[in-house]
């Protein structure tokens, strides 16, 4: 089942849609078929190996303001 990841300033939907990938407090995975969702909470320098709870092979599109420098 295809989802769809955005970098969230919030955990709800209404959220405004994060400027940094890197730096948001939140990241939204949704299903496009259903809009459900559930949020995670941002990944801090310190723990860098959550990401994996993020990046998932379901993933199939990002949206956020920027990524990288």
């Amino acid at each position: 089942m295809e989802k769809y990841l955005v970098a969230a300033s919030g955990d709800i939907m209404e959220s405004k849609v994060s400027g940094r990938f890197g730096h948001s407090g939140y990241y939204l995975i949704i299903d496009p078929q259903t809009s459900g969702f559930h949020a995670i909470r941002g990944i801090g320098k310190d723990d860098p190996q959550r990401i994996g709870e993020i990046i998932t092979p379901d993933i199939r599109k990002a949206i956020v303001g920027n990524i990288g420098p």
